[in-house]
């Protein structure tokens, strides 16, 4: 009877087993708690979406994760297209292909710029990928501490005299305040936050998150619509210990490797914990010394925004401080803080280029979104795509004053979309 009783022990212990390794062959289930979920909250129901950058961001997360990149992470992606479709959906690996799994889908019942609609993406993805740590990667446009202008019938007089408003975030014609963001994210979450926007690399912006994350990356000046290289910067992010550095230095490679305008680069790594301690000493310098111009000060706002409302924190506070603060105060103030910099001195002509471009991007968008409250049908995507190449090319052939025909007079845009060999 023993013997019979061994022999069925080890038939299940051999059936047990084989079934664990059948479990463990199976490189698409995520562990119960990960060792960190990263969400990348996307919102491109803008010019970005339009020209199709979120599509080849998330080809860069597929190809990381594709190639087993993930480290015991996992990849959840929030996303609001620019056809209005709100989904949270994970970036997993089955036989060495990655696929996006839905995990929940949302109405346009709040805008993705709302405290609500973020907060509960949050709390979906603590809920649905429970994990030790965090990360978190916002995806949008953004204006940092900046006036918010219309810009096509706005005079430098006028923006003077409008207020400043620090935004995050394009979903048509809804954006969120600085402190709504602070608002919608839980304090001490994530381990990190990474901005792949413009402007939001300010201390303005850094000292209202300081809360809700231990390390903050961001940008100073203009990103270029590429963004960061995430089939590089999703492994650093999935590092035992985030590899927050070797992002930013992936990030200035990349485009360091450009050539012209596009050779243009600038992120910051701040710690958080060091902030504090920053406003103090800011504060004792403020209270000491008048305002200074901005004479003399690196500047990042664009050449043609005609206001400085970006410029360099530690080259205007030395010009504030007296000789002995610049010595003492201002060096500590700023030991936390590690930037890597390239040609900040960018081309008008480009900037030009850049803004036209949205904004007529923009426009387009715009007038879309009314023809679909008409009732009319949206293009497809590939038909936005090249209506957004034939226009960049005209741009560059200086014809900028057909951008309206080819925006209101259907035939002649399907004549030039042929020329151009587009259709």
């Amino acid at each position: 009877m023993s013997n019979i009783t061994n022999f069925l022990k080890s038939i299940l212990a051999c059936f047990l087993g084989l079934l664990l390794a059948t479990s463990c062959s199976n490189d698409n289930e995520p562990p119960t708690s990960a060792k960190r979920t990263i969400l990348v909250y996307m919102i491109a129901s803008n010019s970005l979406g339009y020209n199709g950058y979120d599509e080849s961001d998330l080809q860069e997360m597929e190809s990381a994760v594709s190639s087993n990149l993930l480290n015991g992470c996992r990849l959840l992606v929030f996303l609001k297209n620019y056809d209005n479709n709100s989904t949270l959906f994970e970036i997993t690996r089955t036989n060495g292909v990655a696929t996006r799994t839905t995990l929940k889908t949302y109405d346009n019942s709040m805008a993705a710029t709302s405290v609500s609609r973020m907060s509960s993406v949050i709390s979906d993805v603590a809920s649905l990928a429970p994990a030790k740590s965090y990360g978190l990667v916002l995806w949008s446009h953004a204006s940092g501490w900046a006036l918010k202008l219309e810009r096509s019938n706005t005079t430098k007089a006028m923006a003077a005299n409008m207020p400043i408003v620090r935004n995050y975030g394009q979903d048509g014609t809804y954006e969120m305040r600085v402190n709504e963001l602070a608002d919608a994210l839980p304090d001490n979450m994530f381990d990190f936050i990474y901005c792949d926007v413009c402007y939001f690399g300010c201390v303005e912006i850094a000292y209202q998150l300081r809360k809700k994350t231990h390390y903050f990356v961001a940008s100073p000046t203009v990103i270029l619509g590429d963004g960061m290289p995430y089939n590089q910067n999703i492994p650093a992010f999935c590092k035992d210990t985030p590899d927050l550095v070797a992002a930013c230095q992936n990030t200035f490679n990349y485009y360091n490797a450009q050539s012209g305008e596009y050779k243009s680069s600038t992120i910051a790594l701040v710690d958080c914990s060091a902030l504090d301690a920053l406003a103090s000493i800011s504060a004792r310098i403020f209270a000491n010394n008048y305002a200074v111009g901005s004479n003399g000060i690196q500047q990042y706002t664009l050449p043609s925004d005609g206001k400085c409302l970006f410029f360099d924190f530690l080259q205007y506070m030395k010009a504030m401080a007296t000789d002995e603060q610049s010595d003492t105060a201002i060096k500590e103030a700023m030991d936390y803080e590690k930037q890597f910099a390239t040609n900040n001195k960018l081309k008008s002509a480009y900037w030009e280029h850049e803004r036209t471009m949205r904004d007529i991007a923009s426009a387009l968008y715009s007038r879309e979104k009314a023809g679909q409250e008409r009732g009319e049908k949206i293009g497809d995507k590939t038909g936005r795509q090249a209506l957004s190449t034939l226009l960049q090319k005209l741009l560059e052939e200086g014809r900028k004053e057909e951008f309206d025909r080819v925006l209101q007079d259907n035939e002649y845009q399907e004549k030039l979309l042929r020329e151009y060999h587009l259709k």
